[in-house]
């Protein structure tokens, strides 16, 4: 929505009320800043930069913090006219797409371990029978278990 274009005669007021409208009347910090602003660049372009800050939902606690990082960028990129600052505003809202895009996502390959009692071609209960290793961690299991259970009970 651009209801802003160069030299339309934007003044003062009509920036201030701007921000009044989107985030209440401009507090002791905003104020000087604004007529900084104001002072430096064309009121067309400090109320294109409240617009865009509107635009983005940006909170009033964030509202000058925003706006500033927005002019500041103009000004190193010597923006001047209220056509650089919206194609420089269009490049920025592209340039935000395309790296918000999803990447592409593949799971990672799970590999399967095979139990060592499988390696050999034998059953699981074969193996048990023939490794004393094996019976003290079923025996430590069941008495695990035989405690659980009476821990259950005790409830």
């Amino acid at each position: 929505t651009d209801s802003y274009d160069d030299d339309a005669g934007v003044t003062r007021e009509q920036v201030i009320n701007d921000w009044t409208n989107l985030w209440g009347f401009p507090n002791g910090v905003a104020r000087p800043e604004i007529d900084e602003w104001l002072a430096v660049l064309k009121p067309e372009l400090v109320a294109y930069a409240i617009q865009i800050a509107g635009e983005h939902d940006v909170q009033s606690r964030g509202a000058l913090k925003y706006v500033r990082a927005i002019i500041a960028g103009w000004k190193k990129r010597n923006i001047t006219t209220l056509e650089q600052a919206k194609k420089a505003a269009a490049n920025h809202d592209d340039r935000m797409k395309s790296e918000r895009k999803p990447s592409v996502y593949s799971k990672p390959r799970r590999k399967e371990v095979t139990p060592k009692w499988m390696q050999n071609g034998a059953s699981q209960a074969d193996s048990k029978s023939n490794s004393s290793d094996d019976q003290q961690d079923d025996m430590s299991d069941e008495a695990f278990l035989a405690f659980m259970n009476s821990q259950e009970e005790a409830k």
